[in-house]
């Protein structure tokens, strides 16, 4: 289950004016859901684009995963919060399967962004031995500081990407509907861009 976090993670990132550390929660801190997260943490802050950050996580996965549908729900924060909408799928996005997007997300490159960071995690995965294909078995996974890269962006990405962005992550059963985990996350993305017009420097 370890590779749909960091997908999530990766997702919204992709999607990242005062820098604000990362933070995450559960949704429903008394019902959790099948996935445990003992330790979550994402640097630096704010997420440098282009540049490299570090994801440091350990969770486990207490019952196997079938077919799940991701859905993304995201705002940046300002005088007046915006829902960012789906744009190249990322965004405030739904992600039909998740047996499939970590290789549609290589394939198809998601925003331009995500298809080299898609790489990088299945070869992470392959070196722990551990699989992100369908029913993923319960299972635990810890990495420290594991290195990933947000590349250039085009000019109108940079001005989307910069500043500070809450989201709401929710897997639901593709089989009997019921939703499984939730989590909150903020997190501040600097593209050096700034003023509406940046992104046309």
């Amino acid at each position: 289950m370890k590779n749909f976090i960091y997908c999530i993670l990766c997702l919204f990132v992709a999607s990242g004016e005062a820098a604000k550390p990362f933070k995450w929660s559960y949704c429903n801190p008394k019902k959790p859901g099948i996935i445990r997260i003992k330790e979550l943490k994402v640097s630096p802050s704010p997420l440098p684009s282009p540049g490299k950050f570090y994801v440091t996580m350990e969770e486990e996965t207490l019952a196997p995963i079938n077919s799940s549908r991701v859905e993304i729900s995201v705002k940046k924060q300002a005088l007046i919060n915006v829902p960012v909408p789906c744009i190249s799928k990322f965004g405030s996005c739904t992600y039909p399967d998740t047996c499939t997007l970590l290789d549609d997300m290589e394939k198809k490159n998601y925003g331009g962004l995500l298809g080299p960071i898609a790489t990088v995690l299945k070869k992470l995965y392959h070196s722990k031995g551990l699989t992100y294909k369908c029913p993923v078995p319960p299972q635990k996974i810890k990495v420290t500081k594991a290195e990933f890269t947000l590349p250039a962006t085009s000019s109108v990405m940079k001005t989307f990407l910069q500043g500070h962005f809450k989201a709401k992550i929710r897997l639901i059963d593709n089989k009997n509907k019921k939703e499984f985990f939730c989590l909150n996350v903020e997190m501040s993305v600097s593209t050096g861009c700034h003023g509406w017009l940046c992104g046309k420097r």
